[in-house]
C-alpha cells in the first residue's frame, strides 16, 4: 500500500512539472538555430565561442552576469541574439564585475527581443575615455542582463512562454 501511495505521489509531482517534450525540443532547436545565426553575424571575425544564458521571467527583477575574456589587445565582436526573448531585457556591459563599486558602463542597449545586435570592442574604449580613465586594453568585460519583472509570471511552476534565453557569440579579428 505504501509503495502505491509513494508511486502516486511521485507520478503527481512529475505531471505537475511536466513540459510538453515537443515544446522543449522546439525551444532547444530554436536555440541552436539562433546560435548559428549569431555565429554567422561575426563575419569576417573568427568565431571564438558562444554563451547561452537561460532564465525564466519572474514576478521580481533578476540580474544575470556573464564574463568574457579578451586577449592581447585583440579586437573582438560580440553578437547578441534576442530572438528567444518573449519580453524585452536591458543589456549593460561593464569593465568590472558587479561587486566592484568603481566599474564603468561601457555600453547599454535595450529592445533586444527579436533582434540581433552586434558590438565591436573598440566602442568600449570610447566610454572609458569619457570617464577619464586610461586603458589601452581590456582583459575581460562583464555583461549584465537586467531582466524585468513580469506581473503575470508564475514563480513556482513557470510556463513555457516565460522561458527565455540570450545567445551571445564572440569572435576576434
Amino acid at each position: 500500500m505504501r509503495k502505491k501511495i509513494t508511486l502516486l505521489i511521485l507520478l503527481a509531482i512529475m505531471l505537475v512539472g511536466f513540459i510538453n517534450p515537443a515544446e522543449k525540443l522546439s525551444f532547444k532547436e530554436s536555440i541552436q538555430l539562433f546560435k548559428n545565426e549569431a555565429e554567422n553575424n561575426l563575419s569576417p571575425y573568427k568565431f571564438d565561442g558562444t554563451i547561452v544564458t537561460y532564465f525564466y521571467f519572474k514576478t521580481y527583477q533578476q540580474k544575470k552576469e556573464v564574463e568574457i575574456y579578451f586577449f592581447n589587445q585583440t579586437e573582438y565582436r560580440l553578437s547578441f541574439n534576442g530572438k528567444c526573448l518573449p519580453h524585452d531585457i536591458e543589456v549593460n556591459i561593464y569593465d568590472k564585475k558587479r561587486s566592484e563599486n568603481d566599474r564603468v558602463l561601457l555600453k547599454r542597449f535595450k529592445n533586444i527581443s527579436g533582434k540581433n545586435i552586434i558590438i565591436n570592442s573598440n566602442e568600449f574604449y570610447k566610454n572609458l575615455t569619457i570617464e577619464k580613465r586610461e586603458c589601452n586594453q581590456f582583459k575581460r568585460v562583464y555583461i549584465d542582463y537586467d531582466i524585468p519583472s513580469i506581473p503575470e509570471a508564475n514563480n513556482l511552476t513557470p510556463e513555457t512562454n516565460e522561458r527565455a534565453a540570450v545567445v551571445l557569440a564572440v569572435g576576434y579579428k
